[in-house]
């Protein structure tokens, strides 16, 4: 602690070694002092000793602070000082992860939901031992248009098609005449597409066509009075259908779902089944040629 003393009333003023070279004003008469150290007063010889009462005065009402060692400063200073710098950071650290975190949107909002056909047993429970209703085939115009043979998968009409004008079956229009109709059991078939469709429905042991319809894009039919059994269900997707050769000429697909279908012959099972893939499908299709759609004609 550096003593600084008024040199026109004597008043005695304390200041911190730090502030040494620095200027104060005297809390009297208003003079500017300078802050000096012991060592450069006594070398100009200008340190000056304080009048007795007024010194006492001063010291009695403004005691003097903790002396300090070695130019240490205080504790409280070096304490703000650490929470200052502390505080700096942390707002430079918060600021620089908000500006750098990624953009990543929601799981929930950007996670793709699986798009499979749907395979559904709506089979009522035993003891109702009621059969379900089956939706009646919508009245659709039948269109006639003529083959693109350009957009044909081969480029030339098959034999089967030379000469033949394609036509638009309904929905549910037997290509083939059903075979074993004594059951009571049914599949509500669905196309969502944009490509019409002929589903056939395959025995696994015997490997005759059961049924074999018509359905167009948009349109959904039962397929009723299915036996106890296990069946294959086979689809055909194109356009512009060629009844003669039982195929589509233009945009020509094939596919089979890889679980058959179950009847039992002690329950009435009922089956909601679509033709393409929907969001949260829970079936598996496979894709197949021609050759194994009409494999055990």
């Amino acid at each position: 602690m550096i003593q600084v003393i008024c040199p026109s009333d004597g008043t005695l003023h304390y200041a911190e070694e730090s502030d040494i070279g620095e200027t104060l004003r005297c809390r009297k008469c208003g003079v500017i002092l300078k802050i000096e150290s012991q060592d450069q007063r006594a070398e100009i010889g200008t340190e000056l000793q304080p009048v007795e009462k007024q010194a006492e005065a001063s010291v009695t009402s403004e005691p003097p602070a903790a002396p300090r060692t070695n130019g240490a400063r205080p504790r409280s200073r070096i304490r703000r000082e650490q929470i200052l710098i502390a505080t700096v950071l942390g707002a430079t650290g918060l600021m620089l992860v908000i500006a750098f975190w990624p953009n990543t949107p929601s799981p929930i909002s950007t996670q793709e939901q699986p798009t499979n056909p749907v395979v559904r047993d709506t089979s009522p429970q035993p003891s109702s031992g009621v059969p379900a209703p089956v939706k009646p085939a919508p009245q659709v115009k039948q269109v006639q248009s003529k083959p693109v043979l350009g957009e044909n998968p081969v480029g030339v009409l098959p034999p089967c098609a030379q000469g033949r004008e394609p036509l638009r079956p309904r929905t549910g229009e037997r290509i083939e005449p059903d075979d074993g109709i004594s059951g009571e059991s049914n599949i509500q078939v669905t196309n969502v597409g944009s490509l019409d469709a002929a589903v056939r429905l395959v025995d696994n042991v015997t490997g005759r066509t059961l049924r074999f319809v018509y359905v167009q894009a948009g349109h959904s039919f039962a397929i009723a009075r299915i036996e106890a059994g296990t069946y294959s269900v086979r689809v055909q997707f194109g356009r512009d259908w060629i009844s003669e050769c039982h195929q589509f000429m233009r945009d020509t697909a094939y596919s089979e779902y890889a679980q058959p279908l179950v009847f039992l012959d002690d329950r009435i099972r009922f089956y909601t089944v679509t033709l393409n893939p929907v969001p949260a499908g829970n079936a598996v299709t496979r894709k197949i040629d021609r050759k194994r759609f009409f494999e055990g004609d």
